[in-house]
């Protein structure tokens, strides 16, 4: 099972939001997260925040399901709809938006990946042209509407076996801070990313 979480960041594809809504079972909107679905006819299971970036702020005297938190908190909003997620019993999390034109925030819902994976919770992070995900062990690749495929290492080095992609590697070495694990392409389905030693986040992307 599924959840989405639907939180601020560039604006969604209504396309995107309604494919990854028909494949969830739970449907969470952190504040201006709302805004992407206000005028689609999608209801969430919960809109929760502080509601300090919402646009459609008169949805919240609505019949929305509403968990208000107050302004001054310790955690992002983003962080609250995935302890919530996970409260619901949710190990697979998909969060759509996330990074935009606020670095800081989209640099630590990536950063997050990696805490709640070692917690044994699968996230990725989406938007238009990118997905996100932590990998440490291996990431096997199914039908994907990307046209690239990045490994970035999190560990001083990744040791890293690929398969079906075009420039392969066996137990090749990629150090961190290098761009060699950079715009690889899927040659046929499935692919695989194995991670022999170290840890990395894994890039889809499409222009």
């Amino acid at each position: 099972m599924t959840a989405v979480i639907l939180t601020g960041g560039d604006m969604l594809s209504p396309n995107l939001i309604k494919r990854e809504i028909n494949n969830s079972k739970y449907i969470i909107c952190a504040d201006s997260g709302y805004d992407s679905i206000a005028n689609l006819n999608i209801k969430p299971d919960i809109l929760l925040g502080d509601f300090d970036s919402i646009k459609n702020k008169e949805q919240l005297n609505s019949n929305l399901n509403v968990l208000k938190y107050p302004t001054k908190k310790d955690f992002i909003d983003t962080e609250l709809a995935i302890e919530h997620a996970i409260e619901k019993g949710f190990k697979n999390i998909k969060i759509l938006g996330g990074y935009g034109s606020r670095a800081d925030h989209s640099l630590i819902n990536i950063l997050m990946l990696k805490r709640y994976s070692d917690a044994g919770i699968k996230i990725y992070l989406v938007n238009n042209n990118n997905k996100i995900t932590y990998c440490d062990k291996n990431l096997e690749i199914k039908e994907e509407d990307y046209d690239y495929i990045s490994i970035i290492p999190y560990s001083e080095n990744v040791k890293v076996s690929t398969y079906n992609l075009e420039y392969e590697l066996k137990e090749g070495i990629i150090p961190f801070g290098t761009s060699l694990g950079i715009s690889n392409k899927i040659k046929s389905h499935p692919a695989k990313i194995d991670l022999v030693d170290g840890q990395a986040f894994i890039i889809f992307s499409k222009d």
